[in-house]
């Protein structure tokens, strides 16, 4: 994801995305075109906690966000402090809490629904398996197949 965009998502969810303190930034692993589709799962992800009083104790932060297996993939921790390990789809250590099901509710279906944006452009995707899985849309596909030749000829 560019620079720009990551700064932006920083500063509307600074609780929930940490950012580095040297470049103002949060490092995120994909591209920019699931920009909305994180944008609106963290948005939803902080309605959530406030609906139900999280402190800023309890608040939440993602420790991983990136493309895995051509899908979204959103890894979120509260503090260590009270710690659990628990199950739930995208989740790690977020026990005792009310909101864990919640939670894990939405970014399951964010990551669900990354397999039919295209990661580039944030056009109707689909899921190519072939070498690096990947999701893009057909204009995409077609500039990431080009560049892949012109890197294999060397």
């Amino acid at each position: 994801m560019n620079k720009s965009n990551k700064l932006k998502l920083t500063q509307a969810f600074p609780r929930l995305l940490h950012a580095n303190k040297e470049t103002n930034t949060f490092f995120i692993e994909c591209g920019d075109g699931w920009y909305d589709l994180i944008y609106k799962l963290c948005s939803d992800i902080e309605e959530v906690l406030t609906a139900n009083c999280t402190t800023d104790d309890d608040w939440p932060h993602a420790l991983q966000v990136k493309e895995k297996f051509g899908g979204l993939r959103f890894y979120i921790s509260r503090s260590h402090k009270n710690a659990v390990s628990m199950p739930a789809p995208g989740l790690v250590e977020v026990r005792p809490i009310s909101d864990v099901d919640a939670i894990g509710d939405l970014i399951e279906a964010a990551e669900a629904k990354s397999f039919d944006i295209c990661e580039d452009c944030s056009a109707p995707g689909k899921l190519y398996q072939e070498s690096w899985w990947h999701v893009k849309c057909d204009a995409c596909e077609a500039i990431y197949r080009k560049k892949r030749e012109e890197f294999l000829k060397g």
